[in-house]
């Protein structure tokens, strides 16, 4: 019995180095002799609008909008990978000003990556009606990544003559790194457009943008010719009105760097009390090939609490039990005027 459990405790604890060590290769993975740089990911991505285009920032009605999102994946291991963003932006005549801060650390590895970027934007719209909205954005700032080395382990370090064949702290790796931190510039641009008509019922949008624009070079072990690749980032979808109470929200995100495609797509439905300040939302997305995800929220005043929780179909789920990502979000809008109870209603940008 006590030997099943060792075995089943050491079981779980390579599962979790061996996913620590999968982040840390993701992050650099060698294709044609150049890293390809696997960035984060978000099951909410609707909820982080910076994150996703640079033209987004600041194009919705209200003084200001401030954003909290919290994401812990792969629960089941010792340390769980986690993601944290906050952002903040406002608009300004026919510019959006504003900024987040993105953290993300991977396991037992603590292979961390934060941005901090400044992002702007501008609405060239020359439309008076309102119904062609098009804007353009700008990022800068900088990206660290670093790497504890400590709390890495490696294969040649488990003794089968220590503690049933257990990891040995007194074997040396012998591995050498040699930065285990160093910064990058990053600059994104993008261009966003809506279509609004109130004659119809559907208010569709569509968007690009491109991170990681200069290419900068990036290594842990000083490879100098190593560089991030261009992320390309589409988005787009549509909201339908079916009445004053009722309108579905359906979109699309579709993110390539090098020859790694990530899809997202689903569909929410919004349901708004009518004579309340209430206004809740259901609904499910798909990632390609890793994930089916719920998701599930509230609209009250002026603030938007959302949950999501992802359900792995990868084959990692068989270690998984198909447990992947819880993710909240907390949003807060301040209205330019008193606050109206109706929450469906049009706005130059999607409201996120």
């Amino acid at each position: 019995m006590l030997k099943s459990e060792i075995k089943r405790m050491n079981m779980k604890k390579a599962l979790s180095i061996y996913l620590s060590v999968i982040a840390v290769l993701a992050s650099c993975l060698w294709q044609d002799g150049r890293v390809v740089a696997q960035d984060a990911h978000l099951s909410q991505y609707y909820a982080a609008p910076l994150a996703i285009n640079p033209a987004m920032t600041g194009m919705f009605e209200g003084k200001y909008r401030a954003s909290l999102t919290h994401r812990s994946q792969w629960m089941f291991l010792d340390k769980a990978f986690t993601t944290d963003y906050f952002a903040y932006d406002q608009p300004w005549k026919k510019f959006g000003f504003g900024a987040y801060l993105w953290n993300n650390r991977a396991g037992t590895s603590t292979l961390n990556q934060l941005s901090i970027i400044l992002s702007g934007a501008y609405e060239v719209t020359v439309d008076n009606r309102n119904i062609h909205n098009l804007t353009t954005g700008l990022q800068l700032g900088a990206i660290q990544k670093s790497l504890d080395v400590n709390n890495l382990t490696y294969d040649s370090q488990y003794d089968k003559y220590y503690a049933d064949g257990d990891f040995n702290p007194n074997i040396s790796s012998g591995e050498t790194f040699g930065s285990t931190t160093y910064w990058l510039p990053e600059v994104n641009f993008g261009i966003y457009y809506h279509y609004n008509n109130p004659k119809y019922k559907f208010s569709p949008y569509v968007s690009a943008a491109g991170y990681h624009l200069t290419q900068p070079r990036e290594s842990f072990f000083g490879n100098k010719q190593n560089r991030q690749p261009i992320k390309i980032v589409g988005y787009g979808g549509s909201k339908y009105y079916i009445n004053d109470e009722l309108y579905l929200d359906a979109n699309l995100l579709f993110m390539r760097k090098k020859n790694n495609n990530t899809i997202n797509f689903g569909v929410l439905g919004y349901y708004h009390f009518e004579g309340s300040d209430y206004t809740v939302f259901i609904g499910p997305y798909y990632r390609n090939k890793d994930a089916i995800i719920m998701h599930l929220g509230i609209l009250w005043q002026e603030y938007a609490l959302r949950f999501s929780y992802d359900v792995n179909t990868s084959p990692l789920k068989q270690f998984s039990g198909s447990r992947g990502g819880f993710e909240v979000s907390l949003t807060y809008t301040k209205e330019r005027k008193r606050y109206m109870p109706s929450l469906i209603h049009r706005h130059v940008i999607p409201q996120f």
